[in-house]
Protein backbone atom coordinates (compact mmCIF):
# COMPACT_ATOMS: atom_id res chain seq x y z
CA UNK A 1 0.00 0.00 0.00
CA UNK A 2 0.88 3.70 0.16
CA UNK A 3 2.74 4.60 3.10
CA UNK A 4 2.61 8.51 2.16
CA UNK A 5 0.60 10.84 0.05
CA UNK A 6 1.19 14.74 0.22
CA UNK A 7 -1.02 16.76 -0.75
CA UNK A 8 -2.95 20.05 0.44
CA UNK A 9 -5.95 19.46 2.60
CA UNK A 10 -7.91 21.03 0.37
CA UNK A 11 -7.15 18.14 -2.58
CA UNK A 12 -8.30 15.61 0.06
CA UNK A 13 -11.75 15.34 -0.92
CA UNK A 14 -11.20 15.00 -4.53
CA UNK A 15 -8.29 12.25 -4.48
CA UNK A 16 -10.75 10.65 -2.24
CA UNK A 17 -13.59 10.99 -4.79
CA UNK A 18 -10.79 9.77 -7.39
CA UNK A 19 -9.62 6.98 -5.43
CA UNK A 20 -13.43 5.94 -4.96
CA UNK A 21 -14.17 6.16 -8.32
CA UNK A 22 -11.42 3.35 -10.48
CA UNK A 23 -12.32 0.04 -9.74
CA UNK A 24 -9.42 -2.42 -8.81
CA UNK A 25 -8.59 -3.80 -11.95
CA UNK A 26 -8.50 -0.56 -13.50
CA UNK A 27 -5.96 0.68 -10.87
CA UNK A 28 -4.06 -2.22 -11.61
CA UNK A 29 -3.90 -2.48 -15.31
CA UNK A 30 -3.06 1.34 -15.38
CA UNK A 31 -0.10 0.74 -12.96
CA UNK A 32 1.00 -2.06 -14.79
CA UNK A 33 0.84 0.10 -17.79
CA UNK A 34 2.71 3.15 -15.55
CA UNK A 35 5.51 1.08 -14.19
CA UNK A 36 6.66 -0.10 -17.72
CA UNK A 37 6.90 3.77 -18.86
CA UNK A 38 10.58 5.26 -18.79
CA UNK A 39 10.25 8.63 -17.88
CA UNK A 40 8.56 11.02 -15.93
CA UNK A 41 7.12 13.03 -19.15
CA UNK A 42 5.60 9.50 -20.29
CA UNK A 43 3.54 9.18 -17.16
CA UNK A 44 2.50 12.43 -16.97
CA UNK A 45 1.22 12.00 -21.10
CA UNK A 46 -0.70 8.94 -19.93
CA UNK A 47 -2.38 11.01 -17.20
CA UNK A 48 -3.37 13.57 -19.41
CA UNK A 49 -4.63 11.17 -21.47
CA UNK A 50 -6.38 9.45 -18.85
CA UNK A 51 -7.69 12.32 -16.73
CA UNK A 52 -11.45 12.32 -17.74
CA UNK A 53 -11.25 9.14 -16.95
CA UNK A 54 -9.41 9.65 -13.51
CA UNK A 55 -11.54 12.64 -12.56
CA UNK A 56 -14.54 13.76 -15.09
CA UNK A 57 -15.77 15.77 -12.79
CA UNK A 58 -13.18 18.33 -12.94
CA UNK A 59 -13.78 21.65 -14.81
CA UNK A 60 -9.71 22.54 -14.93
CA UNK A 61 -8.01 20.17 -16.54
CA UNK A 62 -4.87 22.11 -16.38
CA UNK A 63 -3.76 20.49 -12.67
CA UNK A 64 -1.08 19.11 -13.17
CA UNK A 65 2.05 21.11 -13.11
CA UNK A 66 5.74 20.27 -13.26
CA UNK A 67 7.50 19.49 -9.70
CA UNK A 68 8.12 22.93 -8.27
CA UNK A 69 5.67 24.90 -10.31
CA UNK A 70 3.72 25.66 -7.53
Amino acid sequence: GIDEFSMTSGAIPLIKKMIRSISKKQATDDLNHIMGLTTAMEVKKFIEKNLDRFMPDIKDKNIIRPQGSY
